[in-house]
């Protein structure tokens, strides 16, 4: 038996384009949804968005719950933190969301619009930043950040580093194979970059291998317990990268725990209700009161309106 889990991220109050990602799930025969965080923040519309995805989450149960985590922005928004500091590559501190302007001002907004809908905050709040929603699969919005004194991931909110290189990604596995076992997480999951990307860590010391992210195309893997399968979705709200369209991935779980198919997507939708001044607009006023930053970022999603012609 299979079922298919499609796993979004980094949604950032982009209602417009959860609705198209979830549609194109549902017409590829899921109806299962995990969230890795961020779901609001950055983006017009934290209301229409977070009563969407809490949609969606009560249709889970239990175990699928599991799969819903908050991000950097979610912990920004709901004043769980202040800022969020990271130690980039070079060894020096950065703010992680907390020091861009844009992410400041648009943060703001949504923090005032969501400070109304008491249930919606209640319900963001509940959410972690990491989990195991099913044995051996791992997720996490950022980086796993583990503590020797704990013996595993830590607790302190500090899952915000970004895992953009391959070593990375293999350190991640091999804290995760010291903590549980040498066999033990056969997926392991992070957002927050807002680029796709797969990636198998074979057995023992073997360095980490990226595969290619092809849109559409189903990527079987038939040894998990020996390689571990290293997945992030991409963005839904502002995808980066070479992605200028919604993505996310669909994985396929067996009851062979050693069996796992992975397939990516990526979705167009129309933009532009953001910036129509009209009954129904989903932002306040009209999106065009925005900062410029936002509104290019909005405006990068450009397929849904060349393939109109």
């Amino acid at each position: 038996m299979a079922e298919r889990v499609a796993v979004l991220s980094d949604i950032h109050s982009n209602h417009l384009a959860a609705e198209a990602v979830i549609k194109h799930a549902r017409q590829r025969d899921v109806s299962r949804f995990w969230c890795l965080g961020d779901i609001v923040g950055r983006g017009p519309c934290p209301i229409e968005t977070a009563m969407l995805m809490q949609h969606w989450y009560k249709k889970s149960d239990a175990s699928d719950r599991r799969g819903w985590l908050a991000g950097n922005h979610d912990y920004l928004v709901l004043e769980k933190v202040r800022t969020i500091f990271v130690k980039p590559s070079d060894g020096g501190l950065a703010d992680l969301g907390g020091s861009s302007v844009l992410a400041a001002t648009m943060d703001r907004h949504n923090r005032m619009r969501l400070a109304r809908r008491e249930a919606l905050w209640a319900w963001l709040d509940t959410l972690p930043s990491h989990a195991e929603p099913q044995p051996g699969v791992f997720i996490a919005h950022g980086a796993f950040v583990f503590d020797a004194d704990s013996g595993g991931a830590n607790e302190n909110h500090a899952h915000w580093r970004y895992v953009h290189g391959l070593p990375q990604v293999g350190e991640q596995v091999q804290g995760l194979r010291g903590t549980y076992g040498a066999s033990y997480p056969r997926v392991v999951m992070n957002g927050h970059t807002h680029i796709a990307r797969l990636a198998v860590v074979p057995p023992g010391d073997q360095p980490p291998r990226d595969l290619p992210v092809e849109h559409g195309v189903r990527v079987s893997f038939h040894q998990l317990g020996q390689e571990t399968v290293y997945v992030n979705p991409g963005s839904v709200g502002f995808p980066r990268g070479d992605d200028t369209c919604p993505t996310y991935a669909i994985l396929t779980l067996f009851d062979d725990e050693s069996r796992l198919d992975v397939e990516f997507h990526t979705v167009s939708y129309d933009w532009r209700p953001y910036f129509e001044d009209a009954p129904g607009t989903p932002a306040p006023g009209n999106a065009s009161d925005f900062p410029a930053q936002f509104r290019d970022q909005i405006r990068r999603c450009n397929c849904a309106l060349e393939t109109e012609g």
